[in-house]
């Protein structure tokens, strides 16, 4: 279907992170204005990075990766036969940041077996010794260790689900790549995505507050809930965290998981805190009650009585029906968007093809002069002359940065500016890679 299929599969790959997150906060018993309020916040936070990119496959499968293996270390559904290594073997045909998935699968095999030795180890050093438990007034159930049947079953899925993974072209190229020095070499933070998430802090949008006001509430319930976590949860959000915050192309598998994690412990200390509101309000009125009949004067209202009559308002205003599921809604937008790329003008309507920071006219000359060959240009112009002209150019660097080695770039970025080194540079892109056409700003 030409660019009609392609915006679709776009919309659908920017979708899918959206609707893994909603279908897990609503699994974990969150309302649907919650629900609502956490996809509005992704919305905001990862809408700057909406191109058609691979990068979307390891968001995925991280995700749901992260789920399966929670849900059966938390007991609530054991790991399927079949579902994990086949996520497992279809993320590491389509992107290599199965990496992380590798890391956590390891982590997590890793820590249940280390948690399940160290529990065993402290029951019998009680019975030997008795003395308080390091973890006293911790309920048994939470963040209990795996039984045996339950470590052995994770231990042969993730097994196998690794063992999948290298099922794919060079997997142990992957696996070494980011450990490659051109990796590190500066030249690589001119682009946007591999800027550090602080610098971003008080530009607009003003993503960078929004996430960290979402990463500081998630922290909170790490130091509250801490014995609800299990520890290879806590270093995925550790890791997720640090790769977000060096460079903001990781900010959307930060961000997703985060929330999806971070929201169902929020969740639980917010409710724990109106049932002691309710108890102090309830004991409060009994009291009262008491009062009366005995003749004495009713004590005031607790002082958070406004507070709980705000929040039962809302909650009546957020689980009405404007806040409900609406299957209907999604399904009429699936089958819109169906009708726009079969549509063929407007299916092949690009309303952006024709910006401003594009060369148009120059490319507009090139075509109607039928000019063809080797093209030297800025990352932005080389990207934008490859979409236009196609087979007819070849040019010396694009956007897609990491496929370039850093030379290249370097000559790409410091010979339009006349910066370092320029005059060989310039003899480098004339003489090793014979250049027939310049397209400067």
């Amino acid at each position: 279907f030409g660019l009609g299929g392609l915006k679709l599969l776009r919309t659908l790959f920017i979708a899918a992170p959206l609707a893994l997150l909603g279908w897990r906060l609503h699994r974990d018993g969150l309302r649907w204005h919650v629900i609502v309020l956490a996809l509005a916040s992704a919305v905001f936070v990862v809408a700057p990075a909406w191109n058609l990119r691979p990068l979307y496959c390891t968001t995925i499968g991280l995700f749901l990766c992260w789920s399966m293996l929670h849900d059966h270390c938390t007991g609530r559904k054991a790991l399927s036969w079949w579902a994990l290594p086949l996520v497992m073997l279809v993320w590491a045909n389509t992107h290599p940041g199965v990496i992380t998935g590798q890391a956590l699968l390891v982590g997590a095999i890793g820590w249940e077996w280390l948690w399940i030795g160290w529990h065993a180890l402290s029951l019998r050093r009680a019975c030997c010794v008795p003395r308080p438990s390091k973890t006293q007034g911790v309920p048994p159930d939470v963040n209990a260790p795996l039984d045996r049947a339950a470590l052995w079953r994770l231990t042969l899925v993730g097994g196998l689900s690794l063992a999948a993974t290298f099922v794919s072209p060079d997997p142990i190229d992957r696996l070494l790549y980011p450990f490659a020095p051109d990796l590190k070499h500066p030249i690589f933070r001119i682009f946007t995505e591999m800027q550090p998430l602080h610098r971003f802090l008080f530009e607009p949008p003003l993503v960078a507050p929004v996430v960290y006001a979402a990463a500081a509430l998630v922290l909170f319930t790490v130091v509250k809930r801490i014995w609800h976590y299990r520890a290879w949860e806590l270093a995925l959000l550790a890791g997720l965290a640090v790769l977000g915050s060096v460079a903001v192309r990781s900010l959307m598998d930060w961000y997703v998981i985060m929330l999806a994690m971070g929201l169902p412990h929020a969740k639980a200390i917010y409710v724990d805190a109106v049932k002691k509101l309710h108890g102090c309000v309830g004991q409060t009125f009994l009291s009262g009650g008491a009062s009366r009949q005995t003749g004495m004067s009713a004590p005031r209202r607790p002082r958070h009585y406004g507070h709980l009559r705000r929040d039962n308002g809302l909650k009546r205003l957020c689980v009405g029906r404007l806040f409900c599921w609406q299957p209907g809604w999604l399904l009429a937008g699936i089958a819109g968007l169906t009708l726009l790329t079969l549509t063929p003008d407007w299916g092949s309507d690009m309303p952006r093809r024709d910006a401003p920071e594009w060369p148009v006219a120059a490319l507009d000359h090139i075509e109607k002069a039928g000019l063809r060959g080797n093209f030297f240009a800025p990352p932005d112009y080389g990207a934008y002359i490859g979409w236009r002209l196609k087979d007819r150019a070849k040019t010396y660097m694009d956007t897609r940065g990491f496929f370039f080695p850093p030379t290249l770039v370097e000559d790409s970025h410091y010979v339009p500016a006349l910066g370092p080194d320029w005059r060989n540079r310039l003899a480098r892109v004339l003489d090793e890679y014979p250049t027939e056409y310049f397209l400067l700003e």
